[in-house]
């Protein structure tokens, strides 16, 4: 399982920490084109900018982290989904680069954060199924397009399989 959450939160501070630290020239800027006048002018200055640039950084980081999840989502070649009494569902997209995103939704609403997604690894069983993470079988019959999966032997609900993904996975195996 490859998790990053503690170095994304750091790049987030360490991002703000310098936008920070940046703002402190505009009154020193402003003191060498104007004198006091433009030091007092640079000293009110500096907290708009830093807090448009703070929110334009975390907007940018908003958006970006939504791109990749979409992108996660769109790679997939089967994508497996289980609902879990009390309304929970978890949902693995499991993606042709040997890897899975997994997301796991509380009560119908997603959480907000990297806690409830995670990457996993696909590891290729046999020449036709693959397993995530010792609890996860996907099992692939090639010539009459069905898929099972199961999750520690229960049946699991297949969402979205895309054959040609599947076919060029297993190819690349072969080769």
């Amino acid at each position: 399982m490859i998790e990053q959450v503690f170095g994304y939160y750091v790049a987030i501070f360490l991002i703000i920490v310098s936008l920070l630290v940046a703002s402190t020239s505009i009154p020193f800027i402003g003191f060498i084109h104007k004198r006091w006048k433009g030091f007092a002018i640079g000293c009110l200055l500096q907290p708009v900018f830093c807090a448009v640039t703070t929110l334009a950084a975390l907007l940018a980081i908003y958006f970006y982290e939504q791109y990749d999840l979409r992108n996660h989502r769109e790679a997939a070649m089967v994508t497996v989904k289980q609902a879990i009494p009390g309304g929970d569902v978890e949902t693995w997209y499991l993606k042709p680069d040997d890897e899975c995103y997994y997301e796991y939704w509380e009560a119908g609403e997603k959480s907000v954060g990297y806690d409830d997604s995670r990457l996993f690894d696909v590891i290729p069983l046999d020449s036709n199924s693959v397993g995530v993470d010792d609890r996860l079988v996907v099992k692939f019959d090639l010539n009459t397009h069905q898929v099972t999966a199961t999750d520690y032997g229960k049946p699991l609900e297949v969402v979205k399989v895309d054959w040609d993904r599947v076919r060029e996975y297993f190819s690349r195996l072969k080769q």
